[in-house]
C-alpha cells in the first residue's frame, strides 16, 4: 500500500510540473512574442528607431526567462533563439526591412514550435 501511495504521489508531481512548464512556456513565450510584434509592427512603418527600442525589450524579456528555459527546453532550441535575436538586431540596425521581417517570422516560429513542442499531449508522450 505504501509503495503505491509513493508511486502515485511521484506520478502526481511529474505530471503538474509537466502541466506547469508548458503553461510557463506558453505564457512567457507570449511575452516574447509580443515584443517581436510590436518591433515588426515598426519596420512595417519604417520606424527602425521605434523597433531599435522595441529589440532592446526582446532582448531584456528574453533575458530574464532565459534562465529558467535553459533548465526545461533543449539547449539547441535556446541556441536558435540566442541566433535568431542577434541577427533580428543586426537587421534592424543596418535598416534592412526585408531580412529583418524574415527574422521576425523565424523567432515567431521558433517560440511557437517550442512552446507546442514542449505540451503534454499524447502525441508528445508517445
Amino acid at each position: 500500500m505504501k509503495q503505491l501511495v509513493i508511486l502515485l504521489v511521484s506520478l502526481s508531481l511529474i505530471v503538474f510540473a509537466g502541466i506547469w512548464e508548458g503553461k510557463y512556456l506558453d505564457m512567457t513565450s507570449q511575452y516574447v512574442l509580443s515584443d517581436i510584434n510590436y518591433s515588426k509592427n515598426a519596420i512595417d512603418n519604417n520606424n527602425f528607431d521605434l523597433a531599435k527600442s522595441h529589440i532592446k525589450d526582446t532582448q531584456t524579456t528574453w533575458n530574464e526567462i532565459k534562465e529558467v528555459w535553459i533548465m526545461v527546453v533543449e539547449h539547441n532550441e535556446i541556441d536558435k533563439i540566442e541566433d535568431a535575436l542577434v541577427k533580428y538586431e543586426g537587421y534592424i540596425e543596418n535598416k534592412d526591412k526585408t531580412e529583418a521581417l524574415v527574422y521576425a517570422k523565424k523567432l515567431e516560429q521558433i517560440f511557437r514550435h517550442i512552446s507546442e513542442k514542449q505540451k503534454i499531449s499524447i502525441g508528445n508522450v508517445f
